[in-house]
């Protein structure tokens, strides 16, 4: 059985907030408990997944891309 207190101490683990006594209590955790091993899992991909969706738009939105509607406006005046 997965303790109800779990999800939130994994999510402080990958925040990097949670206390060193309380990592040792969740490392403990997750050596007894196949169950809760999966959900870390889980939540840590998710955590992984979510980290590189937000670089990837965060490198788009520093990128400068400029919209086509404005090069060919720029184009057309050249002309």
């Amino acid at each position: 059985m997965i303790p109800p207190e779990l999800t939130a101490q994994i999510q402080l683990m990958l925040d990097g907030e949670l206390t060193v006594g309380d990592l040792a209590t969740l490392e403990a955790e997750l050596l007894e408990n196949a169950e809760s091993r999966e959900v870390f899992r889980r939540m840590a991909w998710l955590h992984s997944d979510l980290e590189v969706v937000h670089a990837g738009q965060k490198a788009i939105a520093n990128a400068g891309i400029v919209p086509i509607k404005r090069i060919m406006i720029r184009q057309r005046k050249r002309i």
